[in-house]
């Protein structure tokens, strides 16, 4: 029908450390960057669990951590700016809510 649809389906790689399950993913990165995806990709997610960085908290209880954030979407921004200029953005609601979605006073 035309309808645009997110697939159900997954997959899992799996294996043991030495097999090259971060080739295959650094592969499927690559080819669906070629076909044009928006591809949103962390290298290193580990750093999430094992380092700890700056964390603060927001009064609805949401942990951010602005180091990393801040480099996952810089990444993100680089990687994929092409695409991001493409996509239409309401300015309107720029700088009236904070990171953890709660508003700003004016």
């Amino acid at each position: 029908d035309g309808t645009p649809q997110i697939s159900k389906r997954g997959w899992l790689l799996d294996g043991k450390r030495g097999t090259g399950k971060s080739a295959i993913l650094n592969h499927i990165v690559a080819w669906a960057r070629t076909r044009g995806w928006l591809v949103v990709y962390e290298p290193m997610v580990s750093r999430y669990s094992k380092e700890i960085g700056q964390i603060q908290r927001s009064n609805n209880s949401i942990y951010i951590q602005p180091e990393f954030s801040q480099a996952f979407l810089e990444r993100t921004a680089i990687f994929n700016r092409d695409m991001f200029k493409q996509i239409p953005v309401d300015m309107s609601a720029y700088g009236k809510c904070a990171l953890d979605g709660s508003h700003v006073a004016e």
